[in-house]
């Protein structure tokens, strides 16, 4: 670091070099950054006030949360027989009587391609519903049964007041 050619001497004075550019500087013209470099005082940047925000914790709880509702099944629900069912029958044996309840509305599908409506007569027990009119023609073992009741029980808070 030697002097720059041409300056006048000023005492008590001295040189540094200056960390970002490398130039050599007066003592007096340079700032010390933050980070601890010394730069000239044109180029000197305070510290960005970002460096001192500190993070704050986001509760990100709900107040008085609610379960979810069950999954509810909207739609019809089908089964199959798993025997063959003659004309004039009013019990069917199916699969599955798993949603069928009383007084559903109900379809038997029959061997020459119809569909024969009616509804279920009682509660459905074991693999066997009874239908509340007599079956009008043969359905083959595999047939399907159709349930076209919407079963939606209702939610949990509907009746419960706001006030």
């Amino acid at each position: 670091m030697g002097r720059k050619p041409g300056v006048q001497y000023r005492g008590g004075s001295f040189y540094r070099s200056d960390d970002f550019s490398g130039f050599t500087v007066r003592a007096e013209d340079t700032k010390e950054l933050w980070t601890g470099l010394i730069v000239d005082k044109k180029i000197w940047e305070p510290r960005n006030t970002q460096d001192f925000v500190k993070g704050v914790k986001d509760d990100q709880s709900v107040p008085k949360p609610r379960p979810l509702p069950p999954n509810i099944f909207d739609g019809p629900i089908y089964t199959q027989l798993t025997a063959n069912a003659s004309v004039g029958a009013t019990v069917l044996t199916v699969q599955d009587v798993a949603g069928f309840t009383a007084n559903d509305p109900i379809g038997v599908m029959m061997n020459n391609g119809e569909v024969f409506r009616t509804t279920v007569s009682g509660t459905p027990s074991g693999s066997t519903i009874t239908m509340a009119s007599p079956l009008p023609g043969p359905a083959a073992s595999g047939s399907d049964v159709i349930d076209y009741q919407t079963h939606i029980p209702p939610l949990p808070y509907a009746n419960q007041s706001t006030a």
